[in-house]
């Protein structure tokens, strides 16, 4: 017997990223995921975007070009245009890993108990190549998360899925008043009312081209994250025990009922473009990597260091406020 796959929803914002878009779309539409909706919000590229957007325009539930106030405005507008059970968005320079889509359905469907879900964490090159895969499935916690551990590692934004009535409960929004640590600030008000899942799977992966914001205002996100982590911990004794409890069990992913789940589908001739042969590659790369990914897991490992350094040195510390007002100055 036959039955129809939860509707997905995702949103691109995008702002002259014609370089890296077409491979940010082509990772959600050559899926062929039978029930998704797909919005992109173009901040009114002038490089090419919109050629771009337009050759795909017939597959969009919604697409727009012009000044939409900035990405986390873009992202809650274009979830208006969207109905779908299951939600996420996907910035235009990351993408999505083959059958994303088919699996996270999986993942919701065998564990109705879960509303949040995160991915193995992966991170791809310039020109597209997977270059890091982080050897261990991290788990979170509310508990940890407003202790401080909220960065090691982050969330990956790319790799995260969650429920609409999550979404709903949480606020229905993004912050429009931040410009770095939105996605954070989203997973703050969402642990007040759910845990989050990690799943032992490849979900999504950041693409790391060295012109992010991400990386070019690294100071400026975590500024915005402990402001967001002190107010929150004000309300921690205020919320039931159950989401501030240590971290869930991951989800696992079996190949077996991964394809048990995939020959129920409806249309019967809609199929993941790769199946459950996903699974086995996920398997795979873990057990012989890559002399490149090898090589990115060093220089990985190497600048989260330099990282957690620069954040416990007294100077940083001694220095908050004068970054707290450069940014509100800028």
């Amino acid at each position: 017997m036959f039955f129809k796959y939860p509707k997905i929803s995702i949103v691109t914002p995008s702002f002259n990223q014609a370089l890296f878009l077409e491979e940010c779309i082509d990772s959600i539409l050559s899926q062929n995921y039978p029930n998704i909706e797909y919005v992109i919000m173009d901040g009114g590229s002038t490089d090419g975007s919109v050629e771009i957007i337009k050759k795909y325009e017939k597959y969009l539930t919604y697409w727009q070009s012009q000044p939409d106030g900035g990405q986390y405005n873009a992202v809650n507008e274009g979830f208006k245009k969207t109905s779908g059970e299951i939600m996420a968005w996907l910035n235009s320079d990351d993408r999505y890993h083959y059958d994303a889509f088919f699996k996270v359905a999986y993942l919701f469907d065998s564990s109705p108990e879960v509303e949040w879900l995160t991915g193995h964490h992966t991170f791809w090159g310039k020109g597209g190549e997977l270059v890091h895969i982080v050897p261990v499935l991290q788990t979170y916690s509310r508990k940890e998360f407003l202790a401080g551990k909220y960065n090691k590692p982050f969330i990956q934004q790319e790799s995260t899925f969650w429920k609409r009535s999550l979404w709903d409960r949480a606020g229905g929004c993004l912050r429009t008043d931040m410009d770095y640590a939105g996605d954070l600030e989203l997973w703050v008000r969402f642990f007040r009312y759910a845990q989050i899942y990690s799943a032992g799977t490849f979900i999504g992966g950041y693409r790391s081209h060295g012109n992010q914001k991400a990386c070019l205002f690294m100071d400026r996100y975590v500024s915005e994250a402990e402001a967001v982590i002190e107010q929150e911990v004000g309300l921690y004794s205020e919320l039931d025990y159950s989401v501030s409890a240590d971290a869930p069990s991951p989800l696992e992913l079996g190949i077996q009922g991964y394809r048990e789940y995939l020959s129920r589908q409806d249309p019967p001739n809609c199929l993941p473009s790769r199946g459950a042969c996903t699974e086995e590659v996920f398997q795979h790369l873990f057990k012989m990597k890559s002399p490149n990914v090898v090589e990115a897991e060093k220089r990985n490992n190497l600048l989260v260091e330099q990282l957690e350094g620069l954040y416990s040195s007294l100077s940083w510390r001694i220095t908050r406020p004068l970054r707290w007002l450069g940014n509100k100055i800028m």
